[in-house]
């Protein structure tokens, strides 16, 4: 089972979603709130520099008792260099066992060249395997079991 369809509707919807390592933290997670995203890549014109995510913030940010308005989003993110990311030809369940052996919700997409095309994130896999069931089930039964 492959990812790009997920990854191709998010591009669809809202593009890559990204802010500037400058930015302050409170800016991206206005960005974040705009978009319904719990994470957002930060980057510096096509370049990756790191991820920043919701927990990033609380553990980070509020737990380390820093100003999200004065705080720079490069000070809390996750660095490019200790991101979790997989080819753009990876399944569903690769990205998932990736997220469930390392504790992260968010695996970013690559093409071979290293250029970002897309993030996938815990809530996007379970949307993507909830509506797989579904499927499943009208062709099984002919109609919908989980609709209430």
């Amino acid at each position: 089972m492959r990812i790009e369809r997920i990854i191709q509707k998010d591009l669809k919807e809202r593009g890559i979603v990204s802010v500037r390592p400058d930015v302050s933290v409170y800016e991206a997670l206005e960005t974040m709130k705009a978009n319904g995203i719990g994470s957002v890549l930060v980057m510096t014109n096509d370049h990756l520099e790191g991820i920043f995510t919701e927990r990033d913030y609380a553990y980070e940010g509020e737990l380390g008792g820093r100003v999200a308005k004065e705080t720079p989003v490069a000070e809390l993110m996750t660095p490019s260099s200790e991101i979790i990311s997989v080819p753009i030809d990876a399944s569903l369940s690769t990205a998932a066992g990736l997220m469930i052996a390392n504790n992260i919700r968010h695996v970013v997409y690559l093409k071979a060249n290293g250029e970002v095309v897309g993030i996938v994130s815990q809530r996007d896999i379970v949307a993507y395997l909830h509506e797989d069931l579904n499927r499943l089930a009208m062709d099984y039964f002919g109609y919908d079991p989980f609709r209430t």
